[in-house]
């Protein structure tokens, strides 16, 4: 039966091209996308680590968070710094300010990035600072230093006027210097101001930093470091969370993660759509087959073969048309997500510009869809196959009796379709992305079920 089924395959290739196209796509684009979101994941944690340093403090808000009422960002007193470097194995602690989704506007009017860039402090101390590659570094109120991607991507030179929209007010800034990104990807910001400024004009207050970063001393780990920080803030009157670097790396990650979501979720939409494409496809591929070899169906019931061993014979061919598809698709969703890669670091985010990474749930979502997909499609063809007769071998025209099985098929699909329905119903309500997720499925699979034979 398996050379049988290889054979088949082999026979009807021009009928199963437009069937392995649709497997292809729709794993393409889940392997795309799973790939894309590993990769600038890897990559944003691997920046975050790169500029954290020993050990963090940071409100309990978390950094970047916002306070109640005010918007202003969650903040750290400036008293912190001195307790946290008198701390036992604390080398030098010095305290930051990191404003992400901020709003800067060129000189015409335009942000430098539609979801906001992040200005922070000039901190040569704190080992922050990139390196001035033209002009200098910013040493007035009204100074500031621009990444040099941004500069380049949006046409700004050294005394150009840059709008920094924040929430205790609009300021402007000129730009007299322009920085180069740090070789291991430690730079966290796309505008530099000066310390004392973006205290006042980005936090609303003077001596407030949005985070303490700490150096640890000669020999002493990040575990031990961050316990005694922490014993030192024991009796702090407002509470604060300290972090190791992997801590801090992974929290940041998380959140610069969150912002993918809108990617991940239409690039899967996309996949959804293709695959119930797909679905259909198949599903008529394997019933014109079934319909041309009814005949060779019937024939290999004469000889033996038992109604199960039909039904195994075409769930066969379609599991080896899965396979193809999905490694075609698995090839072209990676090389997809590392042409994505490419784009968005050539405009400016340089956190997806990094090597592809691949990791093994990748391959095995991209077969389980492809495979699971067609089996699903040929599902009904291949029990069709099985109810053929032996007699059709005999038959100039002949083909398997479906009369019984039709109310029942039609009751699956009716029930299913309503299920599905209700649970979109539901998903719209709730947002619920697991119910998106089962209405999408228990209408497909109620669409192909009620399908006509």
């Amino acid at each position: 039966m398996l050379r049988i089924a290889l054979r088949g395959v082999a026979a009807h290739k021009a009928r199963m091209v437009l069937a392995l196209v649709a497997i292809a796509l729709g794993t393409a684009f889940v392997a795309g996308t799973l790939v894309f979101r590993d990769s600038v994941e890897a990559s944003t944690r691997a920046s975050f680590a790169a500029s954290a340093a020993d050990a963090t403090v940071t409100p309990r808000q978390g950094a970047g968070d916002r306070q109640d009422g005010t918007g202003l960002p969650a903040t750290v007193a400036g008293a912190v710094v001195d307790v946290v470097s008198r701390a036992e194995g604390v080398q030098a602690a010095y305290g930051r300010v990191h404003v992400p989704d901020t709003v800067v506007l060129d000189g015409r009017g335009a942000p430098l990035r539609s979801r906001g860039v992040t200005v922070a402090d000039w901190s040569p101390g704190a080992g922050a600072a990139p390196r001035v590659v033209a002009g200098r570094a910013p040493a007035g109120p009204a100074e500031a230093v621009l990444d040099a991607r941004a500069a380049k991507a949006r046409g700004i030179g050294i005394g150009d006027r840059l709008r920094i929209q924040a929430v205790p007010g609009t300021f402007e800034v000129t730009v007299v210097g322009v920085a180069q990104r740090r070789s291991d990807g430690a730079q966290d910001a796309d505008v530099f101001v000066e310390a004392s400024t973006a205290q006042r004009r980005l936090l609303g207050a003077p001596a407030v930093f949005t985070s303490v970063v700490v150096t640890a001393g000669p020999g002493v780990g990040d575990g031990p470091l961050k316990r005694r920080v922490a014993g030192a803030l024991h009796d702090a009157a407002d509470p604060y969370v300290v972090r190791t670097r992997a801590e801090e790396a992974a929290a940041r990650g998380d959140a610069a993660g969150s912002s993918l979501d809108i990617v991940t979720y239409a690039m899967l939409g996309f996949a959804g759509i293709s695959v119930l494409v797909g679905v259909f496809l198949i599903g008529n591929t394997f019933a014109m087959l079934v319909a041309a070899r009814t005949r060779q169906s019937g024939l290999l019931r004469a000889v033996g073969a038992r109604r199960g061993q039909v039904n195994r014979l075409i769930l066969g061919e379609a599991v080896l048309l899965g396979g193809i598809g999905s490694t075609l698709g698995l090839t072209a969703g990676v090389a997809l997500a590392a042409g994505l890669t490419r784009v968005v670091g050539r405009v400016g985010d340089t956190s997806a510009a990094a090597e592809v990474t691949v990791r093994w749930s990748t391959p095995a979502a991209a077969y389980a869809v492809g495979v699971l997909v067609t089996l699903a499609a040929a599902y009904l063809p291949a029990r069709r196959a099985g109810r053929v007769s032996p007699m059709a071998a005999l038959l100039r025209v002949a083909g398997p009796d479906t009369r019984r099985s039709l109310r029942a098929r039609n009751r699956i699909a009716a029930t299913t379709g309503l299920l599905g329905v209700l649970a979109l119903a539901l998903a719209a309500r709730a947002e619920s992305v697991s119910l998106l997720g089962a209405g999408i499925l228990l209408t497909l699979v109620g669409t192909v079920a009620g399908a006509p034979p």
